[in-house]
């Protein structure tokens, strides 16, 4: 068991995310809140990007 959840914890689709929101909270003052909405922010401006980019369907 306690390989299992070293092998996970170490797991770069496990890492770089855990990294990525400390990193994000340690420049909003360690706030989940604050962090999450950081994070919200910046995958509505990648998603905005990559419909502007692909072209939007109209109606």
């Amino acid at each position: 068991m306690d390989n299992l959840m070293s092998r996970t914890l170490y797991h770069p689709a496990i890492a770089h995310p855990v990294i990525y929101l400390t990193e994000t909270m340690s420049r909003v003052d360690w706030s989940i809140g604050a962090a999450m909405v950081v994070l919200l922010g910046a995958a509505a401006i990648q998603l905005l990007r990559s419909l502007v980019r692909n072209g939007a369907p109209v109606r």
